[in-house]
């Protein structure tokens, strides 16, 4: 979900010796751990485990977990396209690419026939990172972000359980996913913020364990129903973003290095009311779903989150329905909305505080031109939310109003070897601290662009704004909520411009991308706008907006794969660099900003279990 407020300081650290050991003993191990698979009845068919544990590909898998594909990574290449994954996927992936748009990240195998019980055991998913930025200005006292070396992990394991009986009619399925060793686990930061970058550990995280079932025949399953904890995905992630795309190698996870995104503990049904008719309405999937918001970026974080990691300190509830209509075998546009009610600790107006917004969100993904030698895609996503809260409130404004808006589109151009991808996008911007709205919008974190404006620049600026909006001599006192200000690292409060291309030769991938950020509205640091403003929009440095132009970034990074599974699963090694020119808007920091990251990640496989 987007930040309407944004989060406080993250989790609390792990041994650093212990998992830097245990991340290169796990990465040793994923070069020969197949996926175990057991079967029961007619031919020993393999079963499968989806990406952190998760199908929602076909339309009964999207439904039961009322979310989507995201878009990007599993359009079609040349040639005939492999389907993404042996579900019945709605998307397909291109050749020696995994498929963490649609989940499927994993060793997997084949459905199981009638009458056959299927198990599969997997690693979905692992990557090793290091990653440094230089040292930068962040607010006016002159406090530097660190620039050391951040070492980071991850590692998803999965189960799948699924079994339908001889006489076919319904499919029973059960899903356990887990992360391992989660986030950066040496050279965390030492500057005091709130949410800083590299401020996220959790040795052990559960992060799927549900139950479902479907009635129907196996290519026409008419309702089903889905209950325990699930990861939530929608269109391109601005609103509810899974972060399974880190195991996907496609040109969408450029420049990307997303975490275990939203947890929440959700029933669903769902119904193809038309599925296997000639009705121009066979490809309509309808769902409705109750959420108990487990974890997101909401939601404040977890001090000490563990195994389940369910928040307390803020209970969150979801009533969704979406609505999905498959175009094609690969083309698809969908509604999906949200309304929202967040509770903190205490009863509302006696030290409790209240969220409550209505979400809408529109997506899409369609195929432009598909021939042997070129393809061409465009996705987009469309998000508006209103609501109130009396979370951050001001003496003048106990109850703001939220009024929030975001939309992108995303061209996904294939020719040959080349490969090129264009981002438009829009995120609403809020030029006060101090009205009745609240109207900057935060894209989910693991929605991101580039590797140092938004991820290290803004994402250290707005930690430290606690620090200086918390001054009781502003106002008298200090207000409340003011750890919300971090964005943690979100796309916000910009118009971008975001083009990449690049080309495969061979194992090598080499690609390079500009990113162009202009502000919708003057940046306003609360502080500053207060006391050197006069209620007039001041920069963290203090300085007045000089200009739309957030800053530009040059990005550029180059690949290498190596086969661990025939036509399956990818070790990727890559290195990417960014340098960010600040603009106008950013006033007061002085000099460029570089970033660089070195990423080992194993991507989804694809192989049939034996039989």
């Amino acid at each position: 979900m987007p930040q309407l407020h944004s989060l406080a300081a993250g989790t609390s650290a792990g041994a650093p010796a212990f998992a830097l050991g245990a991340a290169v003993l796990a990465f040793a191990a994923l070069l020969t751990a197949p996926a175990v698979a057991f079967a029961h009845g007619g031919h020993a068919h393999g079963g499968h485990a989806h990406g952190a544990g998760g199908d929602h590909g076909d339309a009964a898998g999207f439904a039961s977990d009322v979310s989507a594909t995201a878009s990007g990574d599993c359009a079609g290449h040349h040639g005939k396209a492999k389907p993404c994954c042996d579900r019945g996927c709605s998307k397909e992936r291109r050749h020696g690419e995994g498929c963490g748009g649609c989940g499927a990240a994993s060793l997997v195998g084949k459905p199981p026939a009638k009458g056959q019980l299927a198990l599969a055991v997997a690693i979905t998913g692992a990557r090793l990172a290091a990653e440094r930025s230089g040292a930068f200005r962040v607010d006016a006292a002159g406090a530097e972000a660190p620039d050391g070396v951040e070492l980071g992990s991850r590692l998803g394991l999965g189960l799948n359980l699924e079994a339908q009986p001889p006489e076919g009619g319904m499919r029973v399925e059960g899903n356990v996913g887990v992360e391992l060793w989660q986030g950066v686990f040496s050279g965390r930061p030492t500057l005091a913020g709130d949410r800083r970058p590299g401020d996220l550990w959790n040795a052990a995280q559960l992060t799927e364990a549900w139950a479902g079932v479907s009635l129907g025949a196996r290519d026409a399953e008419k309702v089903g129903l889905r209950a325990g904890l699930q990861l939530s995905q929608w269109g391109l992630g601005l609103l509810a973003n899974d972060g399974r795309s880190y195991a996907s190698d496609g040109p969408g996870s450029w420049f990307s290095l997303p975490y275990v995104g939203d947890r929440v503990l959700r029933t669903a049904v769902w119904a193809r009311p038309w599925a296997g008719t000639t009705s121009n309405l066979r490809g309509l999937v309808l769902s409705l779903a109750v959420d108990r918001v487990a974890s997101d970026d909401i939601t404040l974080p977890i001090v000490k989150p563990g195994f389940l990691a369910l928040h307390r300190d803020e209970v969150a509830w979801q009533g969704i329905f979406a609505a999905r209509m498959h175009l094609s075998e690969r083309d698809w546009l969908g509604l999906y909305y949200v309304y929202r009610d967040q509770r903190t600790a205490g009863p509302v107006g006696v030290g409790g505080k209240s969220l409550t917004v209505h979400s809408a969100d529109l997506a899409c993904d369609i195929g432009l031109v598909d021939s042997a030698d070129l393809t061409l895609r465009f996705a987009a996503e469309a998000v508006g939310i209103v609501g109130t809260t009396t979370l951050a409130p001001t003496p003048d404004f106990p109850t703001h109003d939220v009024l929030q808006g975001a939309a992108v589109g995303r061209f996904d151009l294939r020719m040959g070897s080349l490969l090129a991808l264009l981002d438009l996008g829009w995120f609403s911007g809020d030029s006060s601290a101090d009205d009745s709205t609240i109207g900057n919008f935060k894209a989910d974190p693991n929605f991101q662009q580039g590797i140092v404006l938004f991820r290290r620049i803004v994402a250290w600026q707005t930690a430290r704004m606690r620090r200086t909006a918390s001054d009781p001599g502003v106002v008298g006192y200090p207000n409340e909520d003011l750890e919300r200000l971090s964005s943690a690292g979100s796309v916000t409060s910009a118009i971008t411009v975001f083009p990449r291309v690049g080309a495969r030769l061979g194992r090598a991938e080499i690609y390079g991308g500009l990113l162009l950020a202009l502000t919708p509205t003057p940046i306003a640091d609360p502080y500053h706008s207060r006391v050197h403003g006069g209620g007039a929009a001041r920069n963290v440095y203090g300085e007045a907006h000089a200009g739309p132009l957030l800053g530009a970034e040059v990005d550029a990074g180059v690949r290498m794969r190596f086969d661990v599974v025939p036509d399956g699963a990818q070790l990727v090694a890559g290195v990417e660099y960014g340098v960010a020119l600040p603009g106008g808007a950013l006033k007061g920091l002085d000099g460029n900003v570089h970033g660089g990251r070195v990423v080992l990640t194993l991507t989804g496989a694809r192989p049939e279990a034996s039989r």
